[in-house]
């Protein structure tokens, strides 16, 4: 009878076989070994050595917070309750203010005083003689309004519509949102995940480079008698190859990686270097880490 085996929730035992005549080799006894070993496989998932030479290789690497054979900065990624990314205990924008303010602002729809020359797409808000109207057909304005690509919002009643100096509406003295805040808000949230270092910049390039490097490395991994890996192919989030290169292997800490090149090559070749760590005599944990250099 095939018994489950108890990991990862706890340690398996099995009872010690004897050498005896009365002792059969039963086909539970196999079974139930190979259930263990599928139990600690599914718990480690495949490759949990990454890059490095072992799994406890690969912990090492990152309690040290050292590159391991290959691997990353050791910076640790968290996010706060409302999603915002937090590394190493610092607060991260994904998106910056400039970046949002210019999302922000394609949001709500442009109101501005009518002009001669000026063009005008549906659903444009202009104010003329003081009532708002919405552009209900695209346009090029000429010498005078053009009252049939419009149609009056308000002002009808008697309310006198202007634009203060940044564009806002004021409608009998009293400014109005075309976009009221919970909808800006909401509209920030959805907005911010798609932000960040365009691709292939420089900014971009370090974010990854400096992260998880095994997420990177594909493919042959040539590596040193200690387990550091010292080459590698890499594939880059947005699908562009480039080359790992182990500058500098810690003679201290073998099988660490002390500093390491990333190429990326896409319209041009960029070469991302990460110069040489500095580490703890004793722990080999990273005391000082240069800033990295994209050329």
């Amino acid at each position: 009878m095939l018994v489950p085996s108890d990991y990862p929730n706890d340690v398996d035992t099995f009872t010690v076989k004897t050498e005896g005549p009365d002792q059969t080799i039963r086909a539970s006894h196999i079974n139930d070994l190979q259930d263990a070993v599928v139990a600690v496989q599914t718990e480690l998932g495949g490759n949990p050595s990454g890059s490095s030479p072992t799994v406890a290789a690969r912990l090492a690497a990152i309690e040290a917070g050292g590159t391991g054979g290959g691997g990353g900065s050791g910076s640790v990624v968290t996010l706060d309750a409302d999603g915002t990314l937090v590394v190493d205990g610092t607060t991260v924008e994904v998106a910056t203010d400039a970046q949002l303010a210019a999302a922000v602002a394609t949001l709500a729809p442009k109101a501005a005083t009518w002009a001669t020359g000026a063009a005008y797409v549906a659903d444009q808000l202009v104010v003329n003689a003081g009532t708002l109207y919405r552009c209900t057909t695209a346009h090029t304005a000429g010498g005078s309004f053009a009252a049939g690509s419009f149609a009056a919002v308000t002002g009808s009643g008697g309310s006198t519509v202007t634009l203060d100096a940044d564009g806002t509406l004021v409608v009998d003295g009293t400014t109005v949102e075309v976009a009221t805040d919970a909808q800006l808000t909401a509209a920030i949230s959805g907005l911010s995940g798609t932000y960040g270092p365009a691709v292939g910049s420089d900014a971009w390039l370090k974010l990854h480079a400096a992260g998880n490097l095994d997420a990177l490395l594909v493919g042959a991994i040539t590596r040193d008698a200690n387990g550091a890996a010292t080459t590698g192919g890499v594939v880059w989030p947005d699908g562009v190859t480039g080359t790992y290169t182990a500058t500098t292997v810690s003679s201290t800490f073998p099988g660490l990686v002390d500093a390491y090149t990333v190429t990326w090559v896409g319209g041009t070749t960029k070469t991302v270097t990460q110069p040489a760590v500095t580490r703890d005599g004793t722990t080999g944990a990273v005391t000082n880490r240069p800033a990295m250099t994209v050329a």
